[in-house]
């Protein structure tokens, strides 16, 4: 029993990284509460669960979320807000248009806009960036790697879309997608994400040295 309770015996380490996670999840849903700082509140999700799977780095994820939030606010809420206005724009001329093939135009577009609009603050969670370098690159990722790309989106919005799909399951379900299921897809998104970031490091500093003024990217971003 001693050993059952010892700090290093894989029972407690299992017991605090499931208090990581739920800690990573309930700041997630706090930060995202003023509704514009969803993006920065993704960025740190990823950014703490990137710290909780690196077996070399023992900091706290929850200052690890606090980090990627506050590098991330200024840089991804603008893009955000602007990505979300232009979504808005789209769905509202969908449901005018009477064109079946421009409705097809309309809704592809605005698929794209809401991939890219999530991409940006998992590329953010890897590497510093301007505005342009953020929006830069998460195209770059969405037509280099789009099954992975395409993943990571679909794993953040399934609550949404199966609150459209079948609103009473999703009213049973509510407690569970609130406190656990948003630390499930950040696990998962920087799981996908990891391989394409490493193979892609060598392009993304390359765009990065080829502006202006580019902000460092984070330290240790092949982990």
């Amino acid at each position: 029993m001693r050993g059952l309770f010892n700090y290093e015996s894989r029972f407690i380490q299992s017991i605090m990284m499931l208090a990581d996670i739920l800690i990573l999840n309930v700041l997630y849903l706090l930060f995202s509460l003023p509704l514009f700082t969803i993006g920065a509140a993704q960025a740190g999700l990823y950014t703490g669960f990137r710290v909780l799977l690196d077996a070399d780095d023992d900091s706290s994820c929850a200052a690890a979320f606090l980090r990627g939030f506050k590098n991330g606010f200024t840089v991804i809420t603008p893009v955000w807000l602007l990505l979300t206005a232009v979504a808005a724009l789209i769905g509202a001329i969908y449901f005018t248009v009477p064109a079946y093939a421009l409705r097809i135009v309309l809704l592809s577009g605005f698929c794209i806009v809401i991939v890219i609009q999530t991409l940006s603050p998992i590329y953010h969670s890897w590497f510093s960036c301007t505005r342009r370098q953020l929006m830069q690159n998460a195209f770059y990722l969405l037509a280099a790697y789009p099954l992975r790309a395409l993943g990571s989106v679909l794993l953040i919005w399934a609550p949404v879309l199966l609150f459209f799909i079948n609103a009473h399951v999703f009213m049973e379900l509510a407690n569970l997608l609130l406190f656990f299921w948003y630390a499930v897809a950040g696990i998962f998104s920087v799981l996908l994400m990891k391989k394409p970031y490493t193979l892609s490091k060598a392009h993304f500093l390359r765009t990065h040295n080829e502006i202006e003024n580019p902000i460092e990217p984070q330290e240790n971003t092949d982990k």
